[in-house]
């Protein structure tokens, strides 16, 4: 099987056949990157592509994959597994309806109440 990787927040799919790249989706923008064995190194390497310094990568995963699967916050970023051959990789999307220093800062700190 080719390399498939559906964005994370909306669904379209960003790589069919090759192998993904960090960029944008083509339907709704969000900015992804990755390319992980697991969630937090997909974490870790979103946020060197970014340039985001000071987050904790296993937080920033451990938090998404505790969020019910209704939580609003699953349209801001999100973090998914592409389909390949093999041991597939895994991607952090995140909106850019704010910068994801923000939204992820949010996730790991949210406010009180």
């Amino acid at each position: 099987m080719p390399v498939h990787l559906s964005c994370g927040l909306c669904g379209h799919v960003v790589a069919d056949g090759i192998e993904p790249a960090p960029g944008n989706c083509a339907s709704c923008g969000a900015v992804y990157a990755g390319g992980g064995d697991d969630p937090p190194e997909a974490v870790a390497a979103a946020l060197a592509t970014w340039q985001i310094e000071g987050l904790d990568p296993h937080a920033i995963a451990d938090r998404i994959f505790r969020l019910h699967p209704d939580d609003a916050t699953l349209t801001r970023v999100n973090i998914v597994s592409d389909r390949r051959d093999g041991f597939y990789r895994w991607w952090l999307f995140a909106t850019t309806d704010e910068p994801p220093n923000a939204t992820l800062t949010a996730l790991i700190n949210p406010l009180p109440g």
